[in-house]
């Protein structure tokens, strides 16, 4: 088994979008119905990238994991590290 971590780039946008919506359906319950999400989440990307740091934890190149420390304009925490959300997935679609 191989896995890495790394910084997530604009090349990830739909990996991430991915897993923040199957997020946000757990969340929810159940699907949510937004055919416009990835798009929304796009320009949101190009908006607050550089205000967030986003890392990927790959296994055997799928992506398994998203996290997401918290944005960089709040000094105490980002000297800490905090770490406001993480999603995982389990069973990614392959």
């Amino acid at each position: 088994m191989r896995t890495a971590v790394r910084v997530a780039e604009d090349s990830d946008v739909s990996t991430l979008a991915a897993l923040r919506r199957a997020w946000m359906e757990e969340n929810a319950g159940g699907p949510i119905d937004d055919p416009d999400f990835e798009a929304a989440f796009r320009e949101w990307w190009k908006t607050e990238h550089d205000t967030r740091t986003f890392f990927l934890l790959e296994v055997d190149g799928l992506v398994h994991l998203r996290l997401a420390p918290s944005p960089r304009s709040v000094p105490f925490y980002a000297r800490l590290g905090y770490l406001p959300g993480a999603v995982v997935e389990l069973d990614p679609p392959t």
